[in-house]
């Protein structure tokens, strides 16, 4: 199967929300056992960036670091690790590795740091519910929210609130993962 590169780059260029220029680059792998042979598509991004007068810079961001600025700015949402594999299209196995390698954590744990972050913020600097919180950072859930609250932190929602109340600018700081 032959794919004229530059039409398929122009397509994806305009499909794109956010300001992506994407390299891509075909390589044909074989599934041996199943005897399915699949062209898969592998890509290479660079983000860029407006600056205010300045036009257009490009920035090279790894798949991983993009997906971190995602998570990030999309706190409120769940993003699985398929799913954000494909944003970056990676195979998600291959994701997994890649993340763990680069960051030292498991994906799943540092999205789970980053809504504890955020939640711990949410807490100390507003007089929102523990419920509204948890919303606030995607868990619909107040029960497995608190829980997990408690696992990362050491503490339940409430007692944090009342133990740093008014504690400004604080570091979030999460108990190391024992293994039992």
């Amino acid at each position: 199967m032959e794919v004229n590169t530059a039409n398929f780059c122009r397509k994806l260029r305009k499909q794109s929300e956010q300001p992506l220029k994407f390299v891509v680059t075909l390589q044909n792998t074989a599934y041996s056992g199943e005897g399915i042979a699949m062209q898969s598509v592998f890509k290479r991004e660079e983000q860029t960036e407006k600056f205010e007068g300045r036009g257009r810079r490009p920035l090279e961001l790894s798949p991983v670091e993009h997906i971190k600025r995602y998570v990030q700015e999309h706190v409120a949402e769940t993003i699985s690790l398929s799913e954000a594999a494909t944003k970056v299209y990676l195979n998600p196995n291959y994701f997994s590795q890649l993340f763990k390698q680069q960051t030292g954590q498991s994906f799943v744990r540092y999205v789970t740091e980053i809504k504890m972050d955020k939640a711990k913020e949410l807490l100390i600097h507003t007089s929102l519910r523990v419920s509204e919180v948890a919303e606030r950072v995607g868990y619909m859930d107040v029960a497995y929210f608190s829980n997990t609250f408690k696992k990362m932190v050491g503490e339940a929602p409430s007692e944090y609130r009342r133990k740093h109340a008014g504690h400004s600018g604080e570091r979030c700081h999460f108990r190391e993962k024992t293994s039992k």
